[in-house]
C-alpha cells in the first residue's frame, strides 16, 4: 500500500528549473503540511514504481505547480528529440493528465522564462498557456513566492470547500 496522496503537485525538469525547485518545494512544505506535498525525488520512496506513484499523485491534486524554465519547450533527449515531443515525457505526461481532468495547473515561469506559444506545444498541453502564470526569478524569489503560496493557498481552500459540498 503506498503513502497517502498529496494536494499540491511540482512538476519540473531537472535540467531547467532543479535550482528553484527544490527552494519552492522546502518553502511550500514549510507553510503547508509536508505530507500535502509532491515532489518526486523528495516524496518517491525508493522501490516505488515511479510512473504509478505520479498517476497517483496527479490524480489527487488539487493544483499542479508547473515550473517552466528559459530552456523548457526546447530541451532534447540524448537522440536530439525534443522532450516535449515524446508523450512518454513525465512533464508530458504530468500536465496533460492535469489538464485532461480539470485540475488547476500554474504555469510558473522561473528566471525570465516566457510563456510558450500553443504552436510549440503539443495538443494536450495547449491549454497551458490559457493558464494565467506566475513568475519566480532567483534575484526576486522571496518576495516572488508570496504570490506563488498564496496561489496554491487559494487552489487548496477551493479544494476543500468542493470536498465539503459535495
Amino acid at each position: 500500500m503506498g503513502a497517502p496522496s498529496s494536494d499540491v503537485f511540482v512538476s519540473y525538469r531537472r535540467l531547467d528549473t532543479a535550482h528553484l525547485a527544490g527552494r519552492i518545494f522546502d518553502r511550500l512544505t514549510s507553510t503547508f503540511a509536508p505530507a500535502r506535498i509532491f515532489m518526486d525525488v523528495d516524496t518517491i520512496a525508493p522501490g516505488i514504481d515511479f510512473a504509478e506513484a505520479i498517476e497517483r499523485e496527479i490524480a489527487s491534486a488539487a493544483v499542479v505547480i508547473a515550473l517552466i524554465g528559459p530552456r523548457w519547450s526546447v530541451l532534447t533527449d540524448e537522440s536530439g528529440r525534443r522532450r516535449l515531443d515524446d508523450p512518454a515525457d513525465y512533464v508530458v505526461r504530468e500536465l496533460s493528465e492535469a489538464l485532461a481532468r480539470g485540475i488547476r495547473v500554474i504555469p510558473t515561469l522561473v528566471d525570465g522564462a516566457q510563456m510558450p506559444d500553443p504552436t510549440d506545444l503539443p495538443a494536450a498541453l495547449h491549454e497551458l498557456t490559457r493558464r494565467n502564470a506566475i513568475r519566480i526569478d532567483h534575484d526576486t524569489f522571496r518576495t516572488d513566492i508570496t504570490a506563488l503560496l498564496d496561489a496554491v493557498r487559494d487552489s487548496l481552500a477551493v479544494g476543500q470547500e468542493t470536498q465539503t459540498s459535495g
